[in-house]
């Protein structure tokens, strides 16, 4: 509450379903302007980022930026993820999305689409965006709005969060196939697991490599679960 005395800061109850959407919806909900910020509570948000978003958002619609994942993590937890500074990133080569810790829109895209899906425990910006697109909004990257993200530091955190995505993709794919999200080939999952099983050692041997083998698996395994639980095949 350092900042109560130079802004109109509230806190607002999100309590219920313990899930990041709910949160989100809780806020936005709470919220009396037109441009609308969301950003998470354990990264960090650079000095211009409200301006940038701000100025953004008076040209666009719905606005991401620039995530950093260098800065406050190691190489070994953010290496194997691909670029690590990101913007207005496209998914599963499908569509862009508004990443949800660093995210902007007006009003008027909330009033549209109703908030976040809090059955999502995880992917759920990517379906706010998806959402949006099919209405007719479109995703604006703002590469000098940038927030430096924080990586989970346990291998135990990286695998259940992982795993969740995984249950996600699935339930993802299920709602967005229709549309033109398409799951791998046969053949290109059987490969993942093959590589999988050849590289364990590295479990033991290559220290460096667990982030990478550790979430890899995790989130397949989430395919593999969320696939039988949303009756759906995303492995």
């Amino acid at each position: 509450m350092a900042w109560a005395s130079r802004l109109p800061m509230r806190i607002v109850d999100s309590s219920g379903r313990a899930c990041v959407s709910r949160a989100r919806n809780a806020g936005l909900a709470a919220a009396l302007g037109d441009r609308l910020l969301i950003c998470d509570g354990d990264d960090e948000v650079e000095p211009q980022w409200i301006e940038r978003m701000g100025a953004a958002l008076c040209h666009h619609e719905l606005v991401t930026g620039t995530l950093d994942r260098c800065s406050l993590n190691r190489p070994d937890q953010y290496g194997w993820i691909g670029e690590p500074v990101t913007v207005a990133e496209v998914a599963y080569g499908f569509l862009p999305f508004a990443a949800g810790g660093n995210l902007g829109m007006r009003r008027g895209v909330l009033d549209v689409l109703g908030g976040f899906d809090e059955h999502l425990r995880r992917a759920e910006d990517i379906d706010f965006s998806w959402r949006a697109y099919y209405s007719g909004f479109r995703v604006h990257g703002e590469p000098s709005a940038v927030i430096r993200v924080r990586m989970g530091g346990q291998l135990r955190s990286v695998a259940r969060t992982r795993f969740r995505g995984g249950v996600a993709e699935a339930a993802l794919h299920r709602r967005h196939r229709r549309h033109g999200m398409a799951a791998e080939s046969s053949a290109a999952v059987r490969s993942v697991w093959r590589e999988l099983a050849t590289n364990a050692p590295i479990l033991l041997h290559e220290p460096d490599r667990r982030y990478e083998w550790v979430a890899t698996v995790a989130k397949r395994a989430g395919r593999v679960a969320g696939s039988l639980r949303h009756r759906t095949v995303f492995l």
